[in-house]
C-alpha cells in the first residue's frame, strides 16, 4: 500500500504541474509537452555501493576489495549509471539530447567514489550520440566533473569546517551517546576479542557493523558474531549519520553552503542571468540526510546508495516561482515528492526562502572559525543551550524516545 501511495502522489503532483500548463506564458512552449512550467534542476545524490572504510585483524576477506578500501565497486558503477539513465527519461527534451556545457554542471567532493560515481551517472545521463560518438565501440564520453581540495571544501567537504568537527566530537561525548556505549559494552567485549580489535564506543562498533553489511551486499559469508552485530546494530544504524548532524547549528555548518549555492542558481534563474538547466552535487550520506534534515523531512534512515534529492524550479505564472522537492531513495521506484513543513507540495520560491532561513550559511568560512574559547573547550554537549523547539526538533525528540525504548 506504501509503495501505491508513493506513486499516486508523485503522479498527482505531476498532474498538479500540467494544471497551469495552459496558463503559461508563449515563451514557454518550446519546452518538453511533460514539464513546460520546468526552470532548472538541482540534484543532490550519494555515491554508489562503495568497499569498505575499515577492515580488522581477524576479518578473512580484508584482502578481496581489490579496489582499495572506500571505492566505488562495479555494482555502485552500475547504481550510478541507472540513476543518469533515470534522468536521462525523466528529463528528456528538457535537456538537450547530446551533452552541452552551456546545460549542466557537475560538482564533486575530492573523494575518488564520488568522483567515478559522477563519471557513471553522467554515463548514462548522456551517452554520446551522432557527432560526439569518437569510438563506435565505446559508448561513452568524457565530461568534465568539477572539485576542489578537501580542506577548502565547504560545500560537499567534511573537512574543511573546524566547528563543525569540534561540535561533532561534543556530540561523541554526549549523555545520549555515552547512554548507548554503556547499553552495547557486552557487544563490544565480544567484538573486541572476535574482531581482534578494541572496540570500546559505539563509534567504534559501527566501523565493524558497516563492514559486515557490505559483506552481506555482495554476498559474502559473514560469521555469526557478525551477524549478531547486525542484528543489535541495525536499529540504531541512522545514529551514526544523525550524530553529525545532531542540531541545526550542525546542520547549517554542513549543508549551508550547498542549500546557499542552490538558491542562488535559482534567484540567477528567475532573473534570466543563468543558462544552465541543471547543477548535479555528488556526495555522501551526510550531504544527503543534512539536507533531509535541514528540510525538516529526515525520516530517521541512513540514505541507501545512490539516493537523490532533485530540487526543481517551476514556473506557473510570469512571476510565479515554485519548488518541487523529491527524494529517490530506490532505483525501481518513482522519487517521493517531499512536502517541507509550513509549505505545500509545490513551494513557493520565496516562502521555501523563508522557511529555510535558518539553515543557509552566511559568510561560511567566518561561521566555521573557531573562537579562542571554543578551541579549547573540552565539554560535552550537556550544557548547550537546547534549540528552539520547532516541528523538526519535536520530531528528533519523538525519534530520541523511541530510541530510548528499545534499547531498555
Amino acid at each position: 500500500m506504501l509503495k501505491v501511495s508513493v506513486i499516486v502522489r508523485y503522479v498527482i503532483s505531476r498532474a498538479l504541474i500540467l494544471l497551469f500548463t495552459s496558463q503559461l506564458l508563449t515563451f514557454s512552449t518550446s519546452l518538453p509537452q511533460s514539464l513546460p512550467t520546468l526552470r532548472l534542476v538541482q540534484v543532490l545524490y550519494r555515491h554508489g555501493d562503495r568497499s569498505p572504510l575499515h577492515v580488522f585483524p581477524s576479518d578473512i576477506y580484508k584482502d578481496y576489495w581489490t579496489e582499495g578500501l572506500g571505492q566505488l565497486t562495479k555494482l555502485g558503477m552500475e547504481q550510478q549509471y541507472n540513476l543518469g539513465q533515470f534522468f536521462r527519461q525523466q528529463y528528456d527534451g528538457f535537456l538537450s539530447e547530446n551533452y552541452n556545457l552551456s546545460e549542466v554542471y557537475i560538482r564533486s567532493s575530492d573523494v575518488d567514489r564520488t568522483l567515478m560515481s559522477a563519471a557513471c551517472n553522467l554515463a548514462g545521463l548522456y551517452p554520446p550520440e551522432a557527432a560526439q560518438l569518437w569510438n563506435p565501440r565505446l559508448l561513452w564520453q568524457p565530461i568534465p566533473v568539477h572539485t576542489i581540495a578537501k580542506d577548502d571544501d565547504y560545500l560537499l567537504g567534511s573537512h574543511a569546517c573546524s566547528k563543525l568537527d569540534k561540535l561533532v566530537k561534543k556530540t561523541y561525548n554526549s549523555s545520549e551517546v555515552e547512554r548507548i556505549n554503556d547499553r552495547y559494552r557486552d557487544l563490544f567485549e565480544v567484538m573486541t576479542e572476535k574482531a581482534q580489535k578494541n572496540i570500546t564506543t559505539i563509534i567504534d562498533a559501527f566501523k565493524v557493523y558497516d563492514t559486515f553489511v557490505i559483506q552481506k551486499i555482495h554476498n559474502l559469508t559473514v560469521p555469526s558474531w557478525g551477524e549478531q552485530v547486525i542484528s543489535r546494530l541495525e536499529k540504531i544504524r541512522f545514529m551514526k549519520v544523525v550524530w553529525k548532524l545532531y542540531t541545526r547549528e550542525m546542520i547549517r555548518l554542513k549543508t549551508g553552503e550547498l542549500l546557499k549555492e542552490m538558491f542562488a542558481n535559482m534567484k540567477s534563474k528567475m532573473a534570466g542571468t543563468e543558462n544552465r538547466k541543471m547543477f548535479i552535487f555528488s556526495g555522501h550520506d551526510t550531504n544527503v540526510a543534512g539536507m533531509l534534515r535541514a528540510l525538516n523531512v529526515f525520516n530517521n534512515a541512513t540514505p541507501p546508495y545512490s539516493s537523490a534529492v532533485v530540487f526543481e524550479l517551476h514556473q506557473m505564472f510570469a512571476s510565479d516561482y515554485r519548488v518541487q522537492i523529491s527524494f529517490r531513495n530506490q532505483s525501481n521506484s518513482p522519487p517521493f515528492v517531499l512536502t517541507v513543513p509550513g509549505c505545500s507540495d509545490l513551494c513557493p520560491f520565496h516562502q521555501l526562502t523563508k522557511l529555510m532561513s535558518d539553515v543557509i550559511a552566511g559568510d561560511i568560512q567566518q561561521e566555521c572559525e573557531l573562537t579562542a574559547a571554543e578551541l579549547h573547550d573540552e565539554t560535552s554537549l550537556i550544557g548547550f543551550k537546547p534549540p528552539k523547539l520547532t516541528a523538526y526538533s519535536l520530531g528528533f525528540i519523538y525519534a530520541m524516545l523511541i530510541l530510548s525504548v528499545m534499547l531498555q
